[in-house]
């Protein structure tokens, strides 16, 4: 039986049985007889596990020859079995192209967070020769096709997109400054690499913020006086975001000009989005206005009505869950912004309905 056949009986199943994918279902059974045809899941197989830091691993794989490629910048998104549930986690691709294509490996940078199931379990137990499971490379934070004046702002394991980014650079002759904030000098990643990228045209700045302070104004102004000239890539935890975003803001930056990629969701205070009101129905499904708590999404409350939509990181990043709202109005947490009243793409698990709100899968 061919791939091709295979995913073509998943998808009859899937329409007759379930709302959500087959897979979860099927996939140990034909993956017995079908190793490596999974489904349409990449196999990976970790080559080697190199220790960054304290709490950052670089993990080496190998994928199967289901990889297509992917643009500097992107992710993928892995599916770890942890006590025989599959976990979904989405990591940038941290190595670069060349690296893919003269050894086909790909490199993923983790960090281990706090209360992090599938990350410490990652650091934990992961090991040489173990096979994951990745997706094809996603995403959108990849440098312009022009070979444009580019400022990079990375704070933390946000460096991780930058790195792939900076050898693309280097081979087109970009002109890059870097911007990589640390609470603490000793905590840079891949400090001796970015310095290697040093030259007339790629300027990487370490900046401790114990001593040298958060991004503000006169950092940009100092490091990167052209900064008005280039588009500015930003990668990092989310309070590092938001005060880079500020910061160009007040320094005339057009928001056109600013592309961010989000490692997490923004946490909104609930209090702040009481005032945010309404009902969301599914085409089709016969599920009609259906309330939707302001501290939860449009996701998570289908899910709770019975409704189980394709969804992936559940962090508006993968955009698996995108529907079509086909009438009304919802608020994104995730962008903090209103979205117009005509059809349009929502990702239904960072938005909220704002009054009635008509959706189609």
């Amino acid at each position: 039986m061919s791939y091709t056949e295979q995913n073509k009986i998943t998808r009859e199943i899937n329409k007759t049985l379930f709302n959500t994918s087959a897979a979860n279902y099927f996939a140990p059974i034909i993956d017995a007889f079908f190793p490596n045809n999974s489904l349409g899941c990449i196999k990976a197989k970790v080559i080697n596990i190199i220790q960054e830091r304290d709490d950052v691993i670089s993990i080496e794989l190998k994928p199967n020859r289901k990889f297509n490629a992917f643009i500097p910048g992107q992710y993928v998104e892995t599916t770890i079995k942890i006590n025989a549930v599959n976990y979904n986690r989405i990591f940038s691709i941290s190595s670069s192209l060349q690296q893919l294509n003269q050894d086909n490996i790909i490199v993923l940078t983790i960090q281990k967070q706090k209360d992090g199931k599938v990350t410490s379990w990652i650091h934990q137990n992961l090991k040489k020769g173990d096979t994951i499971e990745i997706s094809q490379a996603m995403g959108d934070f990849t440098l312009p096709e022009t070979n444009h004046d580019v400022l990079f702002i990375a704070g933390g394991s946000g460096i991780t997109p930058f790195r792939s980014m900076l050898y693309q650079a280097l081979e087109k002759e970009m002109n890059v400054t870097l911007l990589y904030y640390c609470n603490t000098l000793n905590e840079h990643l891949f400090e001796d690499e970015l310095n290697a990228f040093k030259n007339d045209n790629i300027n990487v700045i370490f900046i401790d913020s114990n001593n040298k302070g958060f991004i503000n104004e006169n950092h940009i102004k100092e490091y990167c006086s052209d900064f008005a000239n280039r588009k500015t890539f930003i990668c990092g935890p989310a309070p590092m975001i938001t005060a880079a975003q500020n910061v160009l803001a007040q320094l005339g930056v057009d928001e056109s000009n600013i592309i961010i990629e989000r490692f997490r969701p923004i946490q909104l205070p609930t209090q702040d989005l009481a005032h945010i009101k309404g009902t969301v129905s599914v085409l089709k499904l016969n599920k009609n206005n259906i309330e939707v708590n302001s501290e939860n999404n449009i996701l998570e409350t289908l899910e709770q009505n019975g409704v189980f939509p394709k969804h992936g990181c559940r962090m508006g990043i993968c955009k698996k869950c995108q529907c079509t709202k086909k009438s009304g109005m919802v608020y994104d947490k995730l962008n903090q912004k209103y979205s117009q009243t005509n059809e349009e793409k929502i990702t239904i698990c960072t938005t909220i309905p704002v009054g009635e709100v008509e959706i189609e899968f």
